[in-house]
């Protein structure tokens, strides 16, 4: 019987505790034996908004708080609109909608991610002109322009003129010269800014205008410190323009330009700009002075033109550079062209003094079209009230130089040519600055090349043997009643070569007439030219 009675007993417990784990197991909302079970997950913010590319962290937190999130994991359902790190942090991928999801174990949390634009960011502002002038009294509209346009800002351009005692600026961008000078004026949004030099004048009935021409021979590759000699040249003559040529490249071009540029700045504290244009050969152009145009002309190949302000006077100013093969000059000197069946050999039969030859050789160059084209735009510009000036290596010479009086001179061998730029321009109205102030080759020949550059990595002549001194470097200008040369000068060392000889130039007035490098360094193989016109105002 007792053992019965144990036996019932011993089954009566095994049932009691068969009861209590299955409820525990079973019976959902009852409080788990564990008191750091996961209950919940709870991320932060609920919802997220943010742009596209932008990043922001979530965070999960567990309840009870001491439960652990060991092994959570993120996800985005969307992940081409949004996506998730493994350490919950949310990049924005595109615009639109999506969930993203914190799960540890079986539990899940959720949070709805929008993703707008992205607010664009403001990279500059670019003025309607970074160089202007204006008279006393006078006003000009400099124009703001935000870069993208689309840009998200905050308030208005804010204007600033540096010197309210030279120029004042209101807020809308309108400069009024106040008295002679120079001052900065700025245009800043937020932490971007762009200014533009003013240059205030008083009004004057006659301003000089000083134009430079110089080939840069190969840019500047072939003189030790070349560009620092360029600079101080400049520095020393601070034109209102500057004609280059001979830039081997666009790139270049940019590269002298603006350095130049800065280094003027530097050290006179006068703004300049510059222009450039490549094709068969590229031209260059500085000048202190507002650039309202760069264009091409009819396609020309060989120049094109800037326009510029100068004290209310609008100038179209043209850089060049010619062809240089069939260099037809060299035939009566004994030496070939250049172009077949020559090349730039010592002839074996001697110099060629037959005009007609000569010059149907030069005609295969095809820079007789530079003179057409010229003289076409240079009349089309007069006829809108700009003066006119054309600078340029022509590699080609003058008929105002190889005339009778000179056909014993350098060369020429007896020959008379009517070589046919100048001939041309000169039909048609140009003129020849140098040539207007000193109308006798005789007593001033002006020759340009090639120069005995004692500085130079390389020999400046081509033809060892001849006296190849010749002008092919000008400044041509079409003449008004306004406007016209009163001074020329030739720039560069006083010595040629001649029949692989120094030769000593003579001057009539040397220190009127030579301007000698800066520092004694030039870096070119030809002579520049300093040309300066007078210009009346009405």
């Amino acid at each position: 019987m007792k053992r019965n009675i144990l036996r019932y007993a011993m089954l009566v417990c095994l049932s009691a505790l068969a009861v209590t784990v299955s409820c525990s197991e079973s019976k959902s909302g009852e409080t788990p034996d564990d008191p750091d079970k996961l209950t919940a997950i709870t991320i932060t913010p609920a919802s997220l908004a943010l742009t596209v590319g932008q990043t922001t962290p979530l965070t999960a937190a567990a309840t009870p708080a001491t439960a652990s999130l060991e092994g959570l994991r993120w996800s985005s359902e969307d992940p081409t609109i949004a996506q998730a790190g493994d350490d919950g942090t949310i990049k924005g991928v595109a615009v639109g909608k999506t969930t993203v999801k914190a799960k540890c174990g079986d539990v899940t949390a959720s949070c709805e991610v929008t993703v707008t634009a992205a607010p664009i960011v403001l990279e500059k502002i670019e003025l309607s002109a970074t160089l202007a002038s204006v008279a006393a009294g006078k006003t000009v509209d400099i124009t703001a322009k935000l870069v993208p346009e689309n840009a998200a800002v905050e308030g208005p351009v804010v204007w600033k003129s540096d010197d309210t005692s030279k120029a004042t600026v209101d807020q809308n961008g309108r400069v009024t010269g106040v008295a002679a000078g120079r001052t900065v004026v700025s245009a800043t949004l937020g932490t971007v800014s762009a200014s533009c030099d003013i240059e205030v004048y008083a009004p004057a009935a006659a301003r000089d205008f000083v134009f430079l021409q110089l080939n840069l021979w190969e840019g500047l590759a072939n003189v030790a410190n070349a560009r620092e000699a360029l600079i101080k040249q400049l520095v020393e003559l601070k034109p209102d323009a500057a004609s280059f040529c001979e830039f081997p490249s666009e790139g270049s071009a940019e590269d002298i330009l603006s350095e130049a540029v800065r280094e003027l700045y530097t050290r006179t504290g006068i703004r300049y700009t510059y222009t450039y244009k490549g094709g068969s050969g590229t031209r260059g152009l500085l000048t202190r002075h507002p650039v309202l145009s760069t264009d091409a002309v009819n396609g020309s190949q060989w120049f094109y033109r800037t326009v510029i302000d100068f004290y209310g006077q609008q100038m179209a100013l043209y850089a060049s550079h010619a062809y240089h093969m069939y260099y037809a000059c060299y035939l009566p000197r004994g030496y070939g062209d250049g172009s077949s069946p020559y090349g730039w050999d010592k002839l074996a039969d001697g110099p060629i003094t037959d005009v007609s030859f000569i010059l149907d050789r030069e005609e295969k160059s095809g820079r007789t079209q530079i003179a057409k084209d010229l003289t076409a735009d240079s009349k089309t510009q007069q006829a809108q009230g700009r003066l006119c000036i054309f600078g340029g290596d022509l590699n080609q010479p003058s008929h105002l130089d190889w005339t009778e009086a000179m056909k014993d001179k350098y060369e020429h061998n007896g020959c008379v040519v009517a070589w046919p730029i100048s001939t041309v321009c000169y039909a048609d109205g140009m003129q020849d600055a140098y040539r207007t102030v000193y109308p006798d080759p005789a007593t001033h020949p002006g020759v340009t090349w090639p120069v005995s550059n004692k500085d130079a990595n390389k020999i400046t002549q081509w033809a060892a043997e001849a006296d190849e001194r010749d002008r092919i470097d000008f400044v041509y200008y079409r003449p008004a009643s306004n406007f016209a040369p009163k001074k020329a000068q030739i720039m560069g060392p006083s010595a040629m070569i001649s029949k692989s000889v120094v030769v000593e130039d003579q001057f009539v007035n040397k220190a009127e007439e030579l301007i000698e490098p800066v520092g004694g360094v030039w870096p070119s193989d030809h002579r520049g030219l300093l040309i300066t016109f007078e210009v009346k105002f009405p």
